[in-house]
């Protein structure tokens, strides 16, 4: 019986040793699941340093696959920027004369402004020429054409215009001769004026015109540049851009008046008249003629006188 009991006392001893096992193996799976818990709270929550956030590189704009028939791996980096405003660079405008002419001395691509004089009608004499002045002055402020240009009619237009200018007279009609018609190249004195001459002579009364080109200026009306170099620029105070094939020469057409001295027009009308005037001398002398035999005819042998009478002296005492 003794033996019985003490097995039986031995199992309910060990029974109650592994309780206390079991209870440690609940807090510590109790306090991992709180220790979890309390990690991903702290996770979620604000920290005191924010976390990084990824800034989006900008993407480059794709090139065109038509672009020069050049492929988009071929191209240079640099190309595939966005296309801002164009960067062609303008040329300086000089504030006046002084600094004009320094920049001409120092050989810069300088503009100035200026006025251009040149008549707006010429009168020739038939059978003889007439001087054809033009002047582009650049002196800050410009003298009147009329001290420039000869004539009746000078006119003057603004210009901007460059150290070095170029002009060149063409006639527009068969009557008229102005000589040399090539480009005539002045480059501006320090007196701020220089000048063209042409003569222009009229071998008929209907010559027609002649037309002044300059080269290269700016018409500060017109904003249009005159360059003979293709690949010129220009950004006049108008605003507007021009140059490459864009450009052209400005034009200035001068009316030609003809006149034919008095002496001229007589000798001219004599030598046109002189059948005319021949056979109504002829006409006019067969009448003459006629006339005169006619009255002698018919007046004249009843006008004659008969025999004179002789008269005696009466005698004397």
């Amino acid at each position: 019986m003794g033996s019985s009991s003490d097995p039986g006392g031995g199992g309910r001893d060990t029974r109650r040793a592994r309780a206390p096992s079991r209870s440690a193996r609940g807090l510590l799976v109790a306090g991992l699941i709180v220790w979890s818990t309390v990690g991903l709270v702290a996770g979620c929550g604000p920290s005191g340093s924010p976390a990084p956030t990824s800034v989006p590189t900008p993407a480059l704009p794709s090139p065109s696959p038509s672009r020069s028939g050049v492929a988009p791996d071929d191209l240079d980096p640099e190309e595939l920027l966005p296309e801002g405003p164009s960067q062609e660079p303008t040329v300086e405008v000089a504030p006046d004369l002084e600094a004009f002419l320094a920049q001409c001395l120092a050989g810069g691509d300088i503009w100035g402004q200026g006025r251009l004089d040149y008549p707006l009608r010429l009168d020739v004499e038939l059978g003889d020429s007439a001087p054809y002045v033009v002047a582009l002055d650049m002196n800050d402020v410009p003298a009147p054409p009329q001290a420039h240009v000869p004539g009746p009619s000078p006119t003057s237009v603004d210009v901007f215009a460059r150290c070095g200018i170029a002009a060149r007279l063409t006639p527009l009609g068969d009557g008229l001769d102005v000589g040399d018609q090539e480009w005539r190249t002045r480059t501006l004195t320090p007196s701020g004026v220089v000048t063209w001459t042409w003569a222009v002579g009229a071998s008929t009364t209907n010559a027609g015109d002649v037309r002044l080109e300059i080269r290269p200026a700016v018409s500060v009306d017109a904003g249009a540049l005159l360059d003979a170099q293709p690949d010129a620029r220009l950004e006049t105070q108008l605003g507007e851009q021009v140059g490459g094939q864009d450009t052209e020469v400005l034009e200035y057409v001068t009316a030609v008046d003809v006149h034919t001295p008095l002496v001229r027009r007589a000798g001219d009308w004599w030598a046109a008249s002189w059948d005319t005037i021949v056979m109504i001398t002829v006409a006019a002398g067969a009448a003459v003629t006629g006339v005169l035999a006619w009255w002698r005819r018919n007046f004249r042998s009843k006008a004659a006188p008969g025999p004179a009478r002789r008269h005696r002296a009466p005698p004397g005492p």
